[in-house]
């Protein structure tokens, strides 16, 4: 659970409170409602993580 934590950029705790509920069946459906998110949407949120961190290490 640690590397799924870690690649989706989550607290360990988080993941683990999720599953937990979702394992309960108290997990609420969130973003039922919402459009899957595009390739080209994807593609953009990973190469602004990326030059955010560029620009950390050049501070």
């Amino acid at each position: 659970m640690a590397e799924v934590a870690k690649r989706l950029s989550l607290p360990k705790s988080s993941l683990n409170h999720w599953v937990v509920a979702a394992r309960k069946g108290k997990l609420t459906p969130v973003g039922k409602n919402q459009k899957p998110v595009s390739e080209l949407e994807m593609e953009l949120s990973k190469r602004s993580q990326q030059t955010e961190k560029v620009e950390k290490i050049g501070r």
